[in-house]
């Protein structure tokens, strides 16, 4: 697994990117945009974009103003938009979005959520999602909130009662929504505390103290590794007290785990399991999903070492040190993943808090299918047509002069039959002068009951490429509102998948 790419000073070594603490990457409009924190902390926010050959001037975000941050942001692109999360130096939650051309927008996120650390961001189920350690009363838990349209949020909730320390890590796989984070290592873990109460509630009043001791420590056995000493111990009290003491260590330098199935966050762990749990030394993990695997990669427990595990949807595999060719990556903090054009990207600052960013990058080196356009020469139908010879199929022709035209009136749709179930990367929609402003993209195996995979709200541009995960045989782009007074008209309609 360990073939990545030499790590190196972005751009080079001559005129390398300064930083202070981790950065967070993003692709939109076909460049990665790499944000971060000014070097020796100068609290303002600075960008650089790479288009897989060269790397932009790094400048301060926006251009010509000062916005100010702690800690590192988060990025994620939501309704062909850019979006910047970030804690500001008012330990309040803060968004920023950037459209197409470049213009850079505040959005409130009210009531203002506090916050003590760099939050996390992913989109999953047409939603934006931001989690974070909370700050003032909610210090130290993990928070979440999350927008359907980018203006409107849910009211913060605590995840699972979970306790955790720094930046968690964000990202999707296998339609759930993963959360990765360190342990807090200030108190023994919620779902073990009860164990060991239900434990302690369940014995007899008459059993003695030795009695005790040996019940709590053999059951609790699973939950914390105990010293041969406290096994000669007469007195639960301390036992407990130890067991609690160990718990405590073993949480603080460990990752952990929970995720999302739409209705609960659920499986609350350490990863991969109680007893090779990932050791960890920075704030934070960082997981991305990529080549039909789940990556984990952090600061190791011991050194300043970048470490690598992978999950495969059913097991992790051998966690290990990124390096080439004896040479070990370091860092300072969690890095900043993102996969651009088939490769996966690592960002991080060098070891021992330097101050420059660094980057290695990873190949696909497994077997993963070939994405093609699914909608190509397809059977195609729609809801209308403006005039009989300007028709669905010509949408999915692959000739970039022939369009469909709806009638002009809302809603419309335009749908291609796949010919079987087909999994859904990613789609591409170019409008006529015609477009749509808002619209989705949905997916069906009866053209009945349809699934909403992706939801575009104001679009302004007539080329629209759309990241997207979902399942069916039938797709299509349901049109609610037209962007001008005529239908809806597509030159092509582009399903990637396999």
């Amino acid at each position: 697994m360990n073939n990545w790419t030499n790590d190196r000073l972005i751009p080079n070594d001559d005129d390398a990117i300064g930083t202070s603490g981790s950065p967070a990457a993003v692709v939109f409009n076909n460049k990665i945009y790499l944000f971060h924190q000014g070097r020796r902390n100068d609290g303002l926010i600075w960008f650089s974009t790479f288009d897989g050959y060269s790397w932009s001037e790094d400048q301060r975000f926006p251009s010509g103003t000062y916005y100010g941050i702690k800690d590192s942001p988060a990025a994620a692109v939501f309704n062909n938009k850019l979006y910047l999360v970030y804690h500001d130096p008012n330990d309040q939650l803060r968004v920023r979005t950037m459209d197409s051309w470049g213009n850079w927008a505040n959005i409130e996120v009210a009531p203002k959520y506090g916050i003590s650390y760099s939050p996390s961001v992913a989109v999953w189920n047409n939603r934006l999602w931001i989690v974070y350690q909370g700050g003032g009363y909610n210090g130290g838990n993990l928070m979440c909130t999350s927008t359907a349209d980018g203006f409107r949020w849910t009211p913060e909730i605590q995840i699972r009662n979970i306790h955790m320390r720094g930046t968690p890590s964000l990202t999707v796989f296998r339609n759930y929504l993963h959360c990765f984070y360190k342990g807090a290592d200030e108190e023994l873990k919620r779902s073990d505390l009860k164990l060991i109460d239900d434990i302690i509630e369940s014995l007899p009043m008459d059993r003695d103290a030795i009695q005790v001791v040996q019940l709590v420590l053999d059951v609790a056995s699973a939950v914390a590794p105990l010293a041969g000493d406290v096994r000669d111990s007469i007195d639960a009290g301390l036992a407990i007290d130890q067991m609690v003491r160990h718990q405590r260590e073993r949480a603080g330098d460990r990752t952990w785990h929970t995720a999302f199935d739409g209705s609960n966050w659920i499986n609350e762990a350490l990863c991969p399991n109680a007893a090779d749990a990932y050791g960890i030394n920075s704030d934070g993990p960082a997981a991305i999903e990529y080549a039909n695997g789940l990556f984990c990669i952090r600061q190791g427990r011991d050194h300043s070492y970048l470490w690598c595990g992978t999950y495969d949807g059913e097991n992790w595999h051998l966690d290990e040190k990124m390096e080439l060719n004896g040479n070990v990556f370091c860092t300072t903090g969690p890095p900043a993943l993102v996969v651009f054009n088939g490769t996966l990207y690592c960002f991080h600052e060098g070891r021992d808090d330097s101050g420059w960013l660094w980057m290695t990058s990873k190949h696909i080196d497994i077997a993963t299918p070939t994405i093609s356009n699914l909608a190509l020469l397809k059977g195609a139908r729609s809801s209308s047509n403006e005039v009989p010879y300007l028709l669905p199929e010509h949408a999915v022709d692959g000739n970039a002069s022939s369009r469909w035209s709806s009638a002009y009136s809302d809603p419309q749709w335009l749908e291609v039959d796949l010919g079987q179930v087909k999994n859904i990367r990613s789609v591409t929609i170019i409008w006529e002068f015609a477009f749509g402003r808002d619209y989705q993209i949905q997916t069906s195996n009866d053209q009945v009951n349809w699934t909403t995979i992706h939801q575009v709200t104001d679009n302004r541009i007539l080329a629209n490429s759309m990241v997207v995960s979902g399942r069916g045989r039938y797709i299509r782009m349901y049109g609610t509102a037209r962007g001008t007074s005529y239908g809806y008209s597509i030159h092509e309609f582009q399903v990637y998948g396999f």
